[in-house]
């Protein structure tokens, strides 16, 4: 037992609302303890538990607390469920009324066994649930409903009545020690045997006219509960009727009282023919009801098992009893402990043991037998064939009587399997063998249970797997759309700012267009490779970049004042095509900077390896740096900021971009630029720079140089 509140009991019984699996729930707690407790509370959930659960069969609930709010609950959950066959409900101080709660759904439910017992239930209770076993009412009355079906209900009550007082006078006035003896000078009178028998066939006629719903209960067990002997023989009338059960224990229930208490044993033990065990240890019968309980015996041919422990047994009792072992031939175990058998009724019950052809196990333990009774029973025993156990614990026998009478009942049980047909040891084998396979085949599905199990594991592991990479596959797709979607936005924005003629100055002698070289009409990626001939080209013409036709007049204007080459002013080539005069004026070096834009000695291009600044003017990198001006004042696309980010970030967790510009500050005051880069950018990816290898470095560096020239004239205006 646990130490489960009342709330965790209903959490428990809610949890087991739509469970399909579990068969059997035992919330029991140890007896007298009642350590998990019901209360009023829960007779709700475990109402709903028995409505709305299909497959739930055996419930244990004993010393629960459960009273009677939790009884009305429990009856109102079984007249809905079709599944519970077994029920534990003792030790839980139900009473009369919970007793009333239960026999109202009897018939109703599908229960086959109940365990009442240990809940302090009266005579009220008893007579109840003998009501709802089948109990016919005791006065001849045919206005009762039981008798409708007869034809003539008044006379079927009147056969019902007279016939059980037949029955009960008949055993009571039987003599026990001549049954089977015809009375002398009366050669035609019954013996008293077959008069009973006659008396149990008449009330079973009177019986078969009643009209009775009967319960599906097969086992019941009403043990240490507070009846008198009125409501033990409510109960036990009703067996007169009552061909379900199979199972009665009403073990420590008073029969004390001589005009109730064993008359209804007497009732319907020699005309009931389905009950098999029957519990009446310590249930206080006294000697005139354990010898006409011991008659009945004589007619019974369906009890199997029968249980008399605690009852007082005096040699007249054991002489009963002992023709009763001697004549039934149905009994197969006998509980005779603690009866106070003397050594004088061991005897007599010895007697009967030895002309017993049925009973397999009797226990005489603690009693008062001795070794005259052991004797007895040893010689019992060498005709008695049939007996394989016999409990003799705490008596007082000589160890030989006792080691005798354990090799006798070796032989029987010996005796017991060579008397078995020879189809029945086969049998015995095959069901063996059976068995063996039974237990290999368990073994098989359980290992391919475990096997299923891990086959799951793994498919549900495959399965999650398949998941992600749809999500991945998901999450890649989107981003390339958003990353084509960026594209066509840059593209439309550029498109916008600079319309379809990209560099106007390709356009503007009118022997080519846009469309002819670089629109969809082109040849191939390159554009028309008919149009690329002197200043053009597609790089020059058809990629995006911004332009400045005051350039060109600053350009011309800076020629015609130039001293360097005055021819240059009046070449009519330069001073008529802007086309032109880009291509010269935007060449690399000093020069071109020099004569077409003007220096002004700041030096923004260094030059490599030697670190000299060159004497390159500001106009310089506004007009010849078209596209890198496009380039940066177009937003980047999301795809390139993070897959920039990405690659820049082994250098940037290592260096914040707060000192890597300090430093790059540091290295252009003391002119150390050309010896210095941050990255290397190939088609791979982007590299910290290796100044061990220069081919590179100068580009970088005039690159980096340009960069930070536009991004401060973007920053100015």
């Amino acid at each position: 037992a646990n130490d489960i509140s009342s709330k965790g009991i209903g959490l428990i019984l809610k949890a087991m609302l739509f469970n399909r699996s579990v068969r059997s729930l035992d919330l029991s707690s140890k007896t007298s303890s009642s350590r998990n407790r019901f209360s009023r509370f829960t007779a709700g959930p475990l109402e709903d538990l028995l409505e709305k659960n299909s497959s739930l069969q055996r419930l244990s609930l004993s010393a629960c607390t459960l009273g009677v709010p939790g009884a009305q609950g429990l009856g109102r959950g079984l007249v809905a469920n079709h599944s519970l066959l077994y029920l534990d409900i003792s030790q839980n101080d139900l009473g009369d009324r919970g007793a009333f709660c239960m026999a109202a759904v009897l018939k109703e439910c599908h229960l086959e066994e109940l365990n009442l017992s240990d809940n302090r239930i009266g005579d009220e209770g008893f007579i109840s649930l003998a009501c709802s076993l089948g109990s016919l009412p005791n006065k001849a009355d045919g206005s009762h409903p039981v008798w409708s079906r007869a034809m003539k209900s008044s006379e079927a009550a009147a056969k019902y009545t007279d016939g059980l007082n037949i029955l009960r006078t008949t055993v009571a006035q039987a003599p026990a020690q001549e049954l089977f003896e015809v009375p002398i000078g009366l050669t035609q009178k019954k013996t008293p045997v077959e008069q009973i028998q006659e008396a149990a066939q008449v009330l079973h006629m009177a019986v078969k006219a009643a009209e009775v719903a009967l319960p599906k209960l097969k086992t019941l067990n009403l043990s240490n509960n507070q009846p008198t002997a009125i409501g033990t023989r409510a109960v036990a009338d009703a067996l007169h009727v009552n061909d379900v059960m199979e199972r009665l224990q009403l073990d420590r229930c008073d029969h004390r009282d001589p005009d109730h208490g064993y008359e209804g044993l007497i009732g319907y033990l020699p005309v009931n023919t389905t009950l098999r065990h029957l519990g009446l240890s310590h249930a206080v019968l006294g000697a005139e009801g354990l010898t006409n309980l011991a008659k009945c015996m004589v007619v019974n041919q369906a009890l199997r098992s029968l249980n008399l422990s605690g009852n007082l047994m005096d040699e007249a009792v054991a002489a009963a009893w002992g023709v009763a072992i001697g004549c039934n031939k149905s009994l197969r175990h006998l509980v005779l402990c603690a009866c106070h058998i003397t050594d004088a009724s061991g005897l007599l019950l010895a007697r009967g043991l030895a002309q017993n052809e049925g009973l397999e196990s009797l226990s005489l333990r603690d009693n008062a037998l001795r070794d005259a009774a052991a004797e007895a029973l040893e010689e019992a025993l060498l005709q008695n064939g049939s007996v394989v156990q016999l409990n003799l614990e705490l008596n007082s026998m000589d160890l030989r009587f006792l080691m005798k009478i354990k090799q006798l009942l070796e032989r029987n049980d010996q005796i017991r399997e060579k008397s078995l047909p020879d189809r029945y040891r086969s049998r015995i084998v095959e069901l063996t063998e059976c068995q063996k396979e039974v237990t290999k085949m368990s073994n098989i599905l359980a290992r391919n249970r475990q096997k299923k199990k891990v086959a799951l594991w793994k498919q549900a592991a495959e399965v999650q797997k398949l998941k992600d990479e749809k999500e991945a596959d998901r999450q890649r797709q989107a981003t390339v759309e958003d990353q084509l979607h960026e594209l066509l936005k840059t593209q439309q924005a550029v498109e916008e700012d600079g319309g379809d003629t990209r560099n106007p100055l390709c356009w503007e002698d009118g022997l080519f267009s846009y469309d002819m070289c670089c629109g969809e009409g082109a040849h191939n990626v390159l554009g028309n490779p008919s149009c690329w001939e002197g200043p053009r080209s597609f790089q020059t013409c058809c990629l995006p970049s911004l332009h400045e036709p005051s350039c060109w007049s600053d350009a011309r204007r800076f020629l015609s004042q130039q001293q360097l080459m005055p021819s240059l002013a009046k070449e009519e080539r330069l001073m008529n095509s802007d086309l032109s005069l880009s291509q010269f004026c935007c060449r690399p070096g000093s020069f071109s900077s020099e004569v077409c834009w003007g220096g002004d000695g700041k030096g923004y291009v260094q030059e490599h390896p030697h670190g000299l600044a060159l004497n390159i003017s500001l106009r310089y990198v506004e007009c010849c740096f078209l596209r890198l001006r496009a380039a940066l004042e177009t937003p980047p696309p999301r795809w390139m900021s993070e897959q920039i980010s990405q690659d820049l970030q082994p250098w940037t967790s290592r260096l914040s971009l707060r000192q890597m510009e300090d430093f790059e500050e540091w290295i252009q005051e003391t002119g150390q630029s050309a010896h210095f880069c941050r990255f290397q950018v190939t088609k791979t990816g982007v590299y910290h720079c290796n100044l061990t290898r220069g081919s590179h470095t100068k580009l970088v560096e005039a690159v980096r140089d340009a960069l930070h020239v536009l991004r401060r004239s973007v920053d100015t205006a």
